[in-house]
């Protein structure tokens, strides 16, 4: 499913005292179809497992609106693995949000929904707007997490003579001229018009980077109209032609933009180790934890694959990759708990501490000999 403007909105705000699920449930790259048909069941089981605080009719219901999903959810799996599918379920109501990155599995029972271990991973993805236009039309789409929606409400049409105004200079005749002059100021107006809408969609709803397609020689046109705040999230640009099918304008977007994405994780790979000689950076899980907890991370760069294991104390005060089975948290003394995925407690950390987060998702084996670094802020 699309995660549009309003997705996590609704998400946030439904409750229900009669009870609501939430569950994150993984897909991992080595799952075949059986091995995720099996964790459904098992969390369709989960669920009456967890639900004891409702009445038995409203668990069943629950469980029957995911079940309803089944089928979704398989089909989804088939068609891309390596995500963490997180299912928003009441008797009411049904949300999917797929995050492309592996978050620890759970279920949580309660009047409304759980969703912070989704917000962690999804302010580090960017929210493209892709504005494609011509010269009598404009179509404005949503880019999010690899997919493409057109903003289908902010469509904006045309219509103008069918006169090809660069042979301007060579007409004779003063009407001519003034036929040619008067497309060219419904152009400047039409551009004017869609930088207008543009902005307006930022006010609104935001996005971090800008990607335009048109033709080759119309490209440059609307950079003149842009705000400077759209032409400093500019980030590419590709030909396109205005009434192409979705499917062929998602596929040019999202080559421009992971181009964009590989340049930008180069520049954040060479910039953090520039400066970790300069001790404004820290490279390694040990030192990164040491400046989490010193409130001094900025930004976080990690592999969207990075893995590791660790203790945490009970009470979180307190995690370690390098703990022995047995300590004690400094603080509390209460013994260190053993942590498969440490990652989950080094981001969490992070995003409620402030601090961004950025994935490297294709120049990993660049940075393969740290997995993870971070940026300081003193």
């Amino acid at each position: 499913m699309f995660v549009n403007h309003d997705t996590l909105s609704d998400i946030a705000k439904f409750k229900n005292q009669r009870g609501c699920a939430s569950l994150y449930i993984n897909a991992l790259p080595e799952y075949q179809q059986k091995d995720f048909e099996s964790r459904l069941n098992s969390f369709y089981d989960e669920i009456k497992r967890n639900s004891s605080q409702l009445a038995p009719d409203q668990a069943e219901k629950i469980r029957k609106n995911f079940f309803n999903h089944y089928d979704e959810l398989l089909v989804n799996f088939i068609n891309n693995k390596e995500k963490t599918f997180c299912v928003f379920v009441s008797d009411e109501f049904y949300k999917l949000v797929e995050v492309p990155l592996r978050l620890k599995e759970r279920i949580v029972i309660n009047s409304d929904f759980y969703i912070q271990p989704m917000l962690i991973p999804l302010e580090q993805f960017e929210r493209y707007a892709v504005l494609v236009f011509n010269r009598n039309k404009a179509r404005l789409f949503n880019y999010y997490l690899g997919m493409l929606e057109e903003e289908k409400s902010i469509f904006h049409d045309y219509v103008m003579p069918n006169i090809n105004p660069t042979r301007a200079t060579s007409f004779q005749s003063f009407g001519e001229k003034r036929v040619a002059n008067r497309i060219e100021e419904t152009y400047n107006r039409h551009l004017k018009d869609i930088a207008s809408i543009l902005m307006d969609n930022f006010k609104t709803y935001g996005f971090t980077k800008l990607i335009i397609g048109s033709h080759q020689e119309e490209l440059k046109s609307i950079r003149g109209y842009l705000h400077n705040y759209l032409l400093e999230r500019l980030a590419g640009e590709f030909v396109a032609n205005v009434d192409e099918q979705l499917p062929e304008i998602e596929k040019r977007a999202k080559t421009t933009i992971e181009k964009y994405r590989i340049s930008h994780e180069n520049k954040q790979i060479n910039d953090l180790i520039a400066a970790s000689a300069h001790d404004k950076a820290v490279l390694g899980t040990e030192l990164v934890i040491d400046a989490l907890f010193s409130d001094n991370v900025r930004i976080l760069i990690m592999n969207e694959d990075y893995h590791t294991e660790g203790y945490v104390c009970p009470d979180k005060h307190f995690f370690t990759a390098n703990a022995i089975e047995g300590n004690c948290c400094a603080l509390c003394r209460k013994k260190l708990v053993y942590q498969p995925y440490l990652e989950d407690e080094i981001a969490e950390y992070a995003f409620t501490h402030k601090a961004e987060i950025f994935h490297i998702f294709f120049e990993k084996d660049r940075f393969d000999e740290h997995k993870i670094g971070a940026f300081l802020r003193y």
